[in-house]
């Protein structure tokens, strides 16, 4: 890329150009002696940080690894771990209440003799089982351990005497499962991890024998090795009553591996790839032993991490394809620390990222030390046979943890504070070595202009430097490559941060958000002493130990543009001390006035959506003579410039209104809107039967004209619904059964079901009622009463809708509505008879013209009771339901009330500017499907959360006169949930 004077840079942009030009190593573990680092989370080259440390309390004793307890959280948000002071005993925290109680224990002896007989207590827990466990004085005593929830939510936990794994289903509750225990000696559970088909990794720490890790499937079978055959000896839970003598353990070629005797394994954690970490301390200092040659090795406990793969191979031993020396991968950087070299491990605990695409194994493994001030944080990459580890510069003290598990749960990972479990928060409290310098070191990556006697121009620097921070730049030059390490090192000026931001047009280096941080921006200065064709340039970097400097990118310009060879007289040159002066002095003006001409040349970028600076977003829309709605974003603002032509075209109809109201509304909107699936899935309508969208939250419009003859919320109408619900019980009367039955049946209907008395009805309506009159004598004082029965009748008796008319729309004297609808009658009329000879007789006597014609005073009959039925029935409903439409807008029911008004009110924005001028509309939510009280069921049914839902709060709230209790997860897989699995859906495994 080159500028307006034809002058191109060299760029230094990410970690491998850094490490090319000046051999930057990515992490501090790349070379022990490395002072500068690239940061690849932040892609920026820095000071290599350090950890902090909290400081050890001399007072306070470390952490044992029997301090250690298993825990567990599950789905609904409570958690279970072993009491460490009662190890018979497991003990909940539950999310509705909050409350610590004992979920189950061995010792307590239960309300019921049978487990098959559960009760409900009001809390979540299984029914405790009676237990006869008298033991003698010096026989030992029953415990568990290895507690751990699985993928397919059930908690399994060891027993000892008799040795099981108890397994509770936390989905339907009830006692627990009892499997007895496999293995060929005595059974000591000490931990257990899920692995992310459903089974589990379970660690055993015999006191008599080498510690064993199982690999057990999600059946809780124990797997043998893919090579071996077979998927291990079957099993099934015991019944309530005892054990089954007929179970065999498996064959010895099930997946069970000893670990090397030297270890002392603490934890075990299971990666995506269903392999397993393994948290030890040996004594051979550290992954691997050194022998001194007398059969002695480096002596001291050393806490290190190895991965294992047990599945799949058929190998008698577990594979170790990794191990990560934590004392090694954690330390300080510093001279020895007294405060450090005790330091051991005591848990573990590991959140998976995405891994790449030459990657395994991505995430972040959490390790606690034994002091339990602090937790370390390491980034673990790998492939299928090694793994590498990278220390993570973040602070992450504890408050008076306890010692329990580490628990990671939905990428978070917690500890306990007093049977509490908060989660494990990284402080902002940066440490940096004090400075450190990077300077080319290979011949080969040279800065070469290829052009001999180079000037070289201007240093560019995309950066963040702090106040107490500096970066001092050093270069040297020369035509001749070999001579270039012969020239010695002369340092350039200081750099200065630009007010104008970046020198390449139209450039943003860093997010609006982020460039208002002091000494954050673009850094230049004019080279002084760069001269020749080949450059090499030194950079020291120096913090106050808590700031660094974060350099992003680079560029050095070549070759210089100079205003005094191109537009001063040559007689400014003849002396070269005053020509170098006056050369940089016109280097401040051709500094300023390149910017100008670059942003002139390179203005057709302002006119294209892909590359217009977000500031120039709105100055565009005012091209199409448009405005941005505040509700819209960057990205968003650029999709309708982008389709501004297609949208002005389509504004006022029902695609253009739908487009809009789902651009402005729905944060991924993307350019599937633009094509005709996207439209046919914003309007709700699939361009075919086979067309099916899965999107949920659509913006629905509804032309009233079309929903004239359905109840409102079979459209969605979030307007509470009449009640109670008329259903027509009597035989449906059509036009062809004449006026007489009409009328007959309507008098029985008076008689039998508006008025208790012959009398009370003749005091409305006379002796013989008949078809009210639509123009009533303003001295009848029962005319409401009329009308008010008539449109009861009509709404159980007439096949079809009828429009009611009361004397409102229809008396004289109140403007433009004084014969609304007389007018529409005969419009009707003369669009169906074309000539007045062809009128029907009633309507003929009115005069012979169409403008002569009135509204009927009784129920006509013949033909013309036809066209009266078909009127009130069809074409005033048309007409005083045209040119009105609502919108059905999606609102969150989980958020508050402010966000549910904001919503509409943007949607009822949008709408305004959008619909054509003479039509009327409302902007409403979604209307809950299921309500108290108000229940309906059909075709248009929808399972789901309605925009009226609002979430009742555990503890808070009551329906009716019980509790509602926690629902089953949404992110569940593992079975089959309401309102997201179809019925016929195969259950899964």
């Amino acid at each position: 890329m080159r500028d307006v004077n034809d002058t191109g840079f060299k760029l230094v942009l990410g970690r491998s150009d850094w490490r090319k030009r000046f051999g930057v190593e990515a992490t501090a573990t790349d070379d022990a002696d490395a002072d500068v680092v690239y940061d690849a989370e932040n892609r920026c080259v820095t000071l290599r940080p350090l950890i902090e440390r909290f400081p050890r309390q001399s007072a306070k004793p470390a952490l044992r690894p029997s301090d250690r307890t298993s825990a567990a959280r599950d789905r609904y948000g409570s958690w279970y771990w072993i009491d460490p002071a009662d190890p018979t005993r497991i003990v909940v925290r539950n999310a509705g209440d909050d409350e610590v109680d004992t979920f189950w224990s061995i010792m307590t002896l239960g309300a019921a003799e049978d487990e098959s007989e559960v009760k409900s207590s009001g809390a979540f827990r299984p029914v405790p089982r009676r237990e006869e466990l008298e033991n003698e004085e010096n026989e030992p005593s029953p415990k568990l351990g290895g507690l751990m929830i699985t993928a397919d939510h059930r908690l399994v936990v060891g027993r000892t005497l008799p040795d099981q794994l108890l397994v509770f289903d936390l989905h339907a509750g009830g006692p627990p499962q009892r499997i007895p225990w496999f293995g060929g000696t005595a059974f000591a559970p000490a931990d257990a991890t899920p692995r992310p088909d459903g089974g589990l990794y379970l660690l055993e720490k015999p006191e008599d024998g080498d510690p064993r890790i199982w690999a057990l499937d999600q059946t809780l079978q124990p797997e043998r090795p893919v090579e071996s055959g077979g998927t291990g000896s079957s099993f099934r839970p015991v019944d309530a009553k005892g054990g089954d003598s007929n179970l065999t353990p498996p064959a010895s070629s099930s997946t069970q591996r000893s670990l090397p005797s030297d270890l002392q394994p603490q934890a075990v954690e299971a990666l995506p790839d269903d392999t397993v970490l393994v948290l030890s301390v040996t004594e051979d200092g550290g992954c691997e032993a050194q022998d001194t040659g007398n059969g002695d090795t480096d002596v001291g406990k050393t806490s290190t991490v190895r991965r294992y793969r047990l599945v799949g191979t058929g190998a008698p031993s577990p594979v170790e394809v990794g191990c990560v020396n934590l004392t090694t991968e954690l330390k300080p950087g510093e001279e020895a620390n007294a405060d450090w070299e005790p330091w051991r491990a005591h848990d573990i605990a590991f959140v998976p990222g995405s891994p790449g695409l030459t990657e395994v194994i991505q995430g972040t493994l959490y390790v606690i030390g034994a002091d339990g001030n602090q937790a370390y944080a390491l980034r673990l990459t790998g492939d299928a046979d090694e793994v590498d580890a990278e220390a993570k510069p973040q602070y992450l003290p504890l408050r008076r943890f306890s010692g329990k598990d580490l628990v990671e749960a939905d990428g978070t990972v917690y500890y306990d504070l007093e049977n509490r479990w908060v989660p494990l928060r990284s402080q902002h409290k940066p440490r940096f070595v004090d400075g450190g310098q990077i300077e080319l070191d290979s011949s080969e990556d040279r800065f070469d202009s290829e052009i001999v006697g180079c000037t070289w121009h201007r240093l560019f620097i995309d950066a963040c430097i702090p106040p107490e921070a500096t970066v001092r730049v050093e270069s040297r030059a020369s035509d001749h490559e070999d001579r270039l390490s012969d020239q010695s090192w002369k340092s350039e000026p200081e750099l200065y941060q630009r007010d104008t931001g970046s020198e390449l047009p139209y450039y943003e280096a860093f997010p609006e958000t982020d460039s208002d941080r002091e000494g954050r921006g673009t850094w230049e200065l004019l080279l002084q002493h760069a001269e020749g064709r080949y450059l090499e340039l030194r950079l020291t970097l120096e913090g106050s130990g808590r700031a660094s400097p974060r350099l992003h990118a680079l560029r050095v310009y070549f070759p210089r543009f100079s205003y005094l060879e191109e537009y001063m007289p040559d007689v400014y040159q003849k002396n070269e001390a005053s020509a170098q002066f006056v050369e940089r002095f016109l280097a401040n003006a051709e500094g300023m006035l390149t910017d100008i001409e670059g942003k002139i040349a390179t203005v057709k970028a302002l006119f294209d959506v892909r590359t217009v600076p977000d500031e120039y977003l709105d100055w565009l829309a005012t091209w199409f003579g448009a405005s941005f709605d505040p509700a819209l974003d960057t990205r968003r603002k650029r999709l309708f410039l982008d389709h501004a032509v297609e949208l002005f075209n389509q504004r006022g109809t029902l695609a253009g209104l739908a487009r809009m109201l789902t651009l402005v509304l729905d944060p991924c909107a993307d350019e599937f809107l633009f094509t005709p699936a996207g439209i046919a899935d914003a309007v709700g309508r699939p361009q075919d039967a086979t067309e099916r969208t899965a999107r949920q939250e659509r913006v629905r419009l509804v032309e009233q004209f079309a929903a004239r003859d359905v109840p409102r919320a079979v459209v969605g109408d979030a307007r509470m619904p009449e009640q109670p619900t008329q259903v027509r019980v009597d035989e449906p009367w059509t036009p062809e059964k004449g006026a007489d039955t009409l009328h007959r049946r309507f008098r029985t209907f008076l008689d039998r079901e508006r008025y208790d008395t012959p009398s009370d009805r003749e005091a409305v309506w006379g002796e013989r009622p008949s078809f009210p009159p639509l123009l009533p004598s303003p001295d009848d004082e029962h005319a409401d009463q009329k009308r008010a029965d008539w449109r009861v009748f009509v709404r159980r008796v007439i096949d079809g809708p009828y429009a009611p008319i009361d004397a409102g729309t229809v008396r004289p004297g109140i403007g433009d509505r004084a014969d609304t609808v007389t007018r529409r009658f005969r419009a009707f009329l003369a669009r169906r008879y074309a000539t007045t000879d062809r009128l029907p007789a009633p309507f003929r006597e009115e005069g012979g013209r169409f403008d002569a014609i009135q509204l009927p005073d009784t129920l006509p009959s013949g033909t013309a009771l036809q066209d009266w039925i078909q009127f009130v029935g069809t074409a005033l409903p048309v007409h005083r339901a045209a040119h009105r439409f609502r919108v059905l807008v999606p609102v969150d029911p989980d958020a508050d009330e402010a966000a549910q008004r904001q919503r509409l009110k943007i949607a009822r924005r949008v709408v305004e500017t959008q619909k054509p001028a003479h039509t009327a509309f409302e902007v409403l939510p979604y209307w809950a499907a299921f309500r108290v009280g108000t229940v309906r069921t059909g075709l248009d049914t929808v399972l789901g959360k309605g925009s009226r839902y609002s979430p009742l709060l555990l503890g808070d709230g009551a329906l009716a006169e019980e509790t509602v209790g926690a629902a089953h997860p949404g992110h569940v897989d593992d079975r089959r949930v309401v309102g997201r699995d179809a019925a016929d859906a195969p259950r899964p495994l």
